[in-house]
């Protein structure tokens, strides 16, 4: 009964929706101008590869589209997906990697079939891809409606291969209603979805793989309350059965409940975010909080953090003309929200951005992150008591925080440009440390460290169209109580051919770590090329080969593998819009020939745009006596 119910209120919000709409009134000017229009583009790729370690497929390829395709206010987008990635493994997974979408428009209707993805809320539908259709409508009054039903999982049956995902066939169904004015909005949302017992011939109960069906109710609420302040909050009911085989029960808990089938192994949660965001002349600042039960979760998501408790602040304000800009985050994370770990952990984040622009040729990027993760343990009364290890009977020699720092400094410089040449350098320098500290003392071989200092150096070369590049790298690490050190560099060419129609380039990189245990050389070429023909096809070619070699007490396995790749793209456009493109290229040419001008020097006749003129002029000023005669031609 429950179900019959769900299923006529979503009917019923479409159906209201309708009843709204229905008033518009035709534009006729819509049906103006151009009738067919057609546009997008295709690509094709196709990857070698070959090693002695199996490490990835021999051979993939990938074919992938957009095609848009319009007849006055009615248009048509196709998208597609097709690869045999998916057919090269010898398990099996409950979705597809090749795609086929249609996405057909007119006016304020948008339709979505095939295999899509619509996201209706964080807590709800996520973007998790399904195979059927969805409807937006999005008119200029202030309702906007959505709606979705497919496919998200295809039935796969246990093969007793440890890396094939069984999973029953699952469908859902969903809509989203949104109430949209200039100074608010409020949104109510429905996602449904549920598996297929049937699907399976034998349920595989040692994979841990149930029947399962949810259904998310949602509210959302946004306020304007002025130009510099907005408030907004997102709530969120989850009941989730974990399995379908469960005997029903009447007990209700949560508002989703109500609409839903209950049983034994049903669950319910709760997730909520609220918070504001206000501007104070340059200043912007903004608060959330947020909630998320334990054991969360959505059949409308792919991955879903629950168990969390977040504050977070953030602020932001530019100085000195705007030629300094700092921002900086912190936020206090918590878990263990309904007591039942054994240990609790809390979290301090804080981060620190800073740009700078010193001048059009110098500019800097500073990052800070610091981050404290406590661990606390929650022994119970029972375990208190009988604990005989006195070095235990502390609680704090058993609560411990792990402390994450990071940093990162970038700088570019620009040197002068010149008619010849084109400079350009960038230094960066990136530190994290991690540290495990238990009773207030960071034990030896609880501390991992990483220093990585790089520069880059191009120089390109106008008149030529050469350009070179060349890097440093250097990386200090230390993990555990392991010490490990790389350094290398690399060069790179690459030139311009047939009017910068052809791109090559030619880049080699030979770096060398060093450890107590195992020195390895790594030496890696690339080489890579593009051809654009007719502004429309566009041809690139690329191919590495990386050989590595280690020795030492523990070496690492040699490495020597080859990938070439090589990819086509084509782009295109309805004919009219090309014809109008030459036709306004004829029309510039002509109306450069009428405004040039001829200037007679010494029985020579000088012909040329007033600018370039100008130049021409100077180069004889010092050297000879003119006699000028200008003659424009008409327009």
């Amino acid at each position: 009964m429950n179900k019959i119910i769900l299923k006529y209120s979503f009917a019923a919000l479409l159906l209201f929706c309708a009843l709204k709409l229905q008033s518009q009134s035709v534009d006729l000017g819509s049906f103006s101008g151009k009738p067919f229009k057609i546009g997008g583009g295709i690509a094709a790729g196709a990857t070698y590869f070959d090693s002695n370690r199996n490490a990835r497929e021999p051979f993939v390829y990938n074919f992938t589209g957009n095609v848009n395709v319009s007849l006055y206010s009615f248009s048509m987008p196709i998208s597609y997906n097709f690869t045999n990635l998916g057919g090269q493994l010898d398990y099996k997974i409950p979705f597809n990697f090749n795609r086929l979408s249609i996405s057909p428009k007119y006016k304020w209707v948008t339709a979505h079939i095939g295999d899509v993805s619509m996201t209706f809320s964080p807590y709800s539908l996520a973007g998790h891809q399904f195979s059927g259709a969805g409807v937006e409508l999005t008119p200029n009054g202030p309702i906007k409606f959505s709606a979705m039903y497919g496919r998200f999982l295809k039935a796969v049956e246990d093969d007793g291969n440890p890396n094939t995902l069984p999973a029953f066939k699952r469908i859902g169904y969903g809509s989203k209603v949104e109430y949209v004015k200039d100074k608010f909005k409020v949104g109510l949302i429905g996602f449904y979805a549920k598996d297929f017992i049937n699907s399976l011939q034998v349920i595989p109960d040692a994979k841990d793989v149930t029947p399962k069906e949810n259904l998310v109710v949602s509210i959302s609420a946004e306020a304007k309350i002025n130009e510099d302040l907005k408030l907004y909050t997102d709530i969120s009911n989850s009941s989730l059965t974990q399995d379908l085989r469960a005997e029903e029960t009447d007990e209700k808990i949560g508002l989703s409940s109500f609409f839903f089938n209950n049983r034994t192994s049903t669950q319910n949660f709760n997730a909520y975010k609220v918070g504001l965001d206000y501007k104070i002349q340059k200043t912007t600042l903004g608060t959330s909080f947020e909630r998320v039960d334990p054991n969360y979760q959505t059949l409308g998501a792919y991955f879903f953090a629950n168990d969390l408790q977040n504050i977070m602040v953030n602020i932001g304000r530019p100085f000195f003309s705007d030629k300094l800009m700092l921002q900086m985050n912190v936020g206090v994370q918590r878990d263990n929200l309904d007591n039942k770990k054994v240990t609790t952990t809390n979290r301090l984040v804080g981060t620190v951005n800073a740009s700078a622009r010193f001048s059009e040729k110098l500019i800097s990027n500073f990052t800070l992150t610091n981050q404290t993760t406590t661990t606390n343990a929650n022994p119970d009364q029972f375990t208190q008591i009988n604990q005989t290890n006195p070095e235990l009977n502390n609680v704090e020699q058993i609560n411990y925080r792990q402390l994450s720092r990071s940093a990162n400094v970038n700088t570019n410089y620009n040197f002068e440009p010149t008619k010849k040449n084109k400079k350009s350098i960038v230094f960066n320098y990136s530190f994290n440390q991690v540290a495990n500290e238990q009773g207030g003392i960071i034990r030896l071989g609880q501390l991992s460290s990483f220093h990585n200092f790089s520069t880059n150096y191009s120089h390109l070369l106008l008149e030529s169209k050469w350009a070179f590049n060349s890097s440093l790298n250097f990386t200090h690490s230390t993990i555990g109580a392991d010490i490990a050190s790389t350094y290398g560099t690399t060069l790179g060419a690459s030139r311009k051919f047939l009017k910068d129609k052809l791109i090559t380039q030619l880049s080699s990189a030979i770096n060398q770590s060093v450890s107590d245990n195992f020195t390895t050389q790594n030496l890696n070429f690339r080489f890579t090329s593009s051809y654009k023909l007719w502004d429309q096809h566009n041809f690139n070619l690329s191919a590495s080969q990386i050989f590595s070699n280690s020795s030492g007490t523990t070496p690492k396995p040699s490495i020597n593998e080859i990938t070439i790749t090589f990819g086509y793209n084509y782009t295109f456009w309805w004919n009219q819009k090309r014809k109008q493109e030459k036709r306004r290229q004829k029309q510039q040419h002509k109306l450069l020939k009428k405004n040039t001008l001829k200037v007679k020097i010494n029985e020579t006749v000088v012909e040329n745009t007033a600018p370039q003129l100008k130049k021409d002029i100077n180069k004889h000023l010092e050297t000879i006596n003119f006699k000028m005669q200008i003659a424009c031609n008409k327009l």
